[in-house]
Formats: C-alpha cells, structure tokens, sequence
C-alpha cells in the first residue's frame, strides 16, 4: 500500500492534460504577449524619466560649472575618459581614413624606383635632398592626382604614408604603395613627373647634375615592421576601448552628461523635458512574453499535480497501491468553465481506446471471470470517495447482476464495517482527478481489516 507522503506521477498523463488545456495556454501565452511588453516599455519609461529627472537639475550649466559639482576622484576619472575618448575617435578615423589600413602589407603591389647622381660633388647631399622633397605636400598633391577621382578627397597625411624614400649615399630608392582601386600606370607617371620637378628644383638650387634611373619595376612586397605597427596600435585601440568602456559602467548620469560635453565641445546640454518616444511591442519582446505565459500556466499546472491529493491516472492504482487496473472506461463529461478548458477533441483523441460500450463490456467480462475463477459469489462495488458521475458505476453493477452466481453490492460514499458483511470480495471503482487518494487508503484499509480481497480497480476518465 502506498505511502502517506508518495504520490507517483505520470509525465505521459501530465503532458497530455496540458494539451488538452490548449485553449486557456494560448490565452494565457497571449496575454502575456501584451503584459511583458507593456510593463518593460513602463520600466523604460520610468528609467527615462528618472534620467531627465537628473539631469533637469543642471540645466543651464557650463562644463566647469559641472565639473566643479564633482568629487576630486570623479573629476579626474571623467577627464580621463574624455582623453580616452579622443584617442579612440582619432584611432578610428585614422583607421577608416588611412590607405595603408586598406591594403594587404604582407603582399604590397609596390612600385620601386632606384636613382644614381652623377656629376654633382656632393650625391650624398643631394640624396638626401631628394628624398625629402618626396615626403613634401607637392608629392602629396601630383600622387593623388595620379590615383584618379576616387582619391580626390584623401588628406596629404594619407597620401605620403603611401611613399617611402630613403638613401644608403650611393643612391636613393623611392617605393611607392599602390592603394586597392587606384591605377598603377597613373601613380607611376605622378612620382616620375614629381622626381622630374625635384631635379630641376634642385638644379637650381645646387648646380647642374645627372639622375640616372637604375631600377623601375612593380613588386609585390612585404613590410613586417609596418605590420608589426599596424597590429600593436590596433591591439592597443582595442584595449583602451574596453578600459574605457569598463570605466563608464561606473559613471553616474551627472558625469555622463559632463563627458558627453567634454568630447562633444558644448556645454552639458539637458534633454527635452518630453520622455522619448518608447517602442513598447518588438517581436522579440513579444515572444518572450508569449513563452513566458506558457511556462507559467504549465507550471502552475504541475504544482497543482504535485501538490494534489487527487488520483491524476488509474495507473496510479498499480504503481502506488499494487492494485489491478482491470479497465478504463472514458466519457467527455466536462460542463461549464472546465468544458471550456479541457478540448473535447483532444480528450477523445487521447482517450480513444477507452470509450464506448465494448470497452465497458471488456472491463465487466475481465470482472466476472476473475469472480468465477476465484470462486467469489459475493461482490461490493465500493465507489472511492465523492465520484461525480456514479451514473456510469450504477450502469455497469446492473450489468454485473445479471451475471449468473455473482450477487452484487454497490456501496458509495462513507462506507463502514456492516457495509461489508457478507461480502467475499471487493472490485474499486475511482474517478480520474476526483477521487482522492485518502479515500482509496480508507476502503483499502477496511477490505483488509475484514480479510476482504480487492480484486482490481476501475478508473472513470
């Protein structure tokens, strides 16, 4: 006999009474579609307007004025975050901005130009000379005329990255990245024509020499120092972004608000005294909702199980009690709110095999011939506990009398120990989600007290 404080669920059962719940799940999922929106575009609402709420009070405020607010520990921490700030804004535009960041430097299309002097009395000056006027903003202007109308509107900065010139005294080598989208053959002519005006410059300047081309050709290159420098000062930008974003996780609104005016260069501006327009229902927020309200609908559901003292399955009679099933019998038999709740199309899909007369008939067959294998003559029917459909027991106990040498009893409700007098054995009927499991231990208790045999269980669904 089972435990006082176990009760054995059926996961299979569970799972089916939720789906046949489908009606009240979906509500409830949908309704919480609406609610869970709802109140974090509130909670929104709320953080919003407890913003505008702080920083109202410094409205009209300069910076200093702002700052001079702030302890000696937060003003600093604010001005560094503003120093901060501008290294990643001049990082990330050097990035965005610069050609070299564009190119592959570990496979470089390069353009190589070598140069002697000869003539001169001094070729090491000149060199040298020469390669400083290659780094000059009229460079910068005759390459980026030689890239084409895309590179129109690059800075000089980014344009001379582009060229290096350097000289060993015995000649001078020019090498010249060229950038993704640019013509080779135009950058080529723009440094030649610009090397040109640099030797009659220098002619002028100097005296008459000769600059002889020794070496003109397109390579494709690898510069493991300018990678090297690309990485580390990458590396080090993403490092600075996450200290300074780490930092701001601890600022307050009144030093965001200084900040944000440090690096925007105005005086801490205050928001519109109008709570910003809140999306309330986003698909994401929706879902959520709508999974949240199953979950809790379902899980109200299997508390209400565990917490039960009702029998959920006639299965329970064999796992819990040891007792025989000897039959289910199945009726939709729900009125009112719970007709509503419980489908009746699922109910019957579920409890398909149990339905009708030919199963009532199996059930009452298994009945008489366990009487008559075991010799029992006189049978009690005892209905456990408050069954609502006793009509369904009341029909079935007519069919057992009409059994030949069987005498039956139906006994319902409180029975006692006079009720079971001249009884050889017992047959219990129990209501799926009706009887309760008290009621059971009670007649079970009783039948043995008097040596009563039970011979099996009948569930009503």
């Amino acid at each position: 006999m089972q435990s006082d404080n176990v009760i054995n669920i059926s996961i299979k059962e569970f799972l089916w009474s939720v789906l046949e719940q489908w009606k009240p799940v979906l509500l409830v999922g949908l309704a919480f579609a609406v609610i869970f929106p709802l109140v974090l575009a509130q909670k929104d609402k709320k953080a919003a307007a407890d913003k505008l709420s702080a920083e109202a009070q410094y409205a009209g405020l300069s910076r200093e004025e702002l700052l001079d607010k702030l302890d000696d520990s937060s003003r600093q921490n604010v001005l560094t975050a503003a120093y901060q700030a501008g290294i990643i804004s001049s990082l990330d535009n050097y990035n965005a901005n610069s050609l070299l960041s564009h190119i592959d430097i570990n496979n470089a299309r390069t353009l190589h130009l070598k140069f002697i002097v000869t003539g001169a009395d001094d070729a090491s000056g000149l060199y040298s000379s020469y390669c400083a006027l290659l780094k000059d903003s009229e460079t910068a202007e005759a390459v980026r005329q030689g890239l084409g109308g895309s590179f129109s509107g690059v800075e000089d900065v980014y344009i001379i990255e582009l060229i290096t010139a350097e000289t060993d005294d015995s000649s001078f080598d020019v090498y010249a990245y060229v950038p993704q989208g640019a013509g080779e053959a135009g950058m080529h002519e723009a440094l030649v024509k610009r090397i040109e005006d640099a030797y009659v410059f220098l002619t002028g300047e100097v005296g008459k020499h000769d600059l002889t081309v020794v070496m003109d050709e397109t390579v494709y290159t690898s510069d493991p120092e300018l990678a090297g420098e690309i990485i580390e000062r990458n590396y080090s930008l993403e490092m600075l972004r996450d200290t300074y974003r780490t930092e701001l996780l601890t600022f307050s609104d009144l030093q965001m608000n200084i900040l944000n005016s440090l690096i925007s260069g105005e005086d801490a501006a205050v928001s519109s005294a109008e709570t910003s327009q809140v999306t309330v229902f986003t698909p994401g927020r929706t879902v959520i909702g709508f999974v949240i309200g199953v979950f809790l609908y379902v899980f109200i559901c299997l508390l209400a199980v565990l917490f039960s003292s009702k029998l959920q399955t006639g299965d329970q009679l064999n796992s819990s009690y040891g007792m025989r099933l000897l039959g289910k019998s199945s009726k939709y038999g729900y009125k009112g709110i719970k007709k509503f709740i419980h489908s009746k199309v699922v109910y019957n899909i579920h409890n398909k095999a149990y339905q009708g007369d030919g199963v009532t008939g199996q059930v009452k067959d298994a009945v008489i011939s366990n009487c008559r294998h075991n010799e029992i003559s006189r049978l009690a029917v005892i209905a456990a506990g408050d069954i609502s459909d006793m009509k369904r027991i009341e029909e079935f106990a007519g069919k057992l009398k009409k059994a030949d040498g069987i005498t039956v009893r139906l006994l319902s409700g409180d029975i006692n120990d006079k009720d079971l007098e001249n009884t050889d054995a017992a047959v219990l009927f129990v209501e799926q989600n009706v009887t309760d499991h008290k009621d059971i231990r009670k007649d079970l208790e009783l039948c043995s007290v008097y040596g009563i045999p039970v011979i099996g269980g009948i569930s009503l669904m």
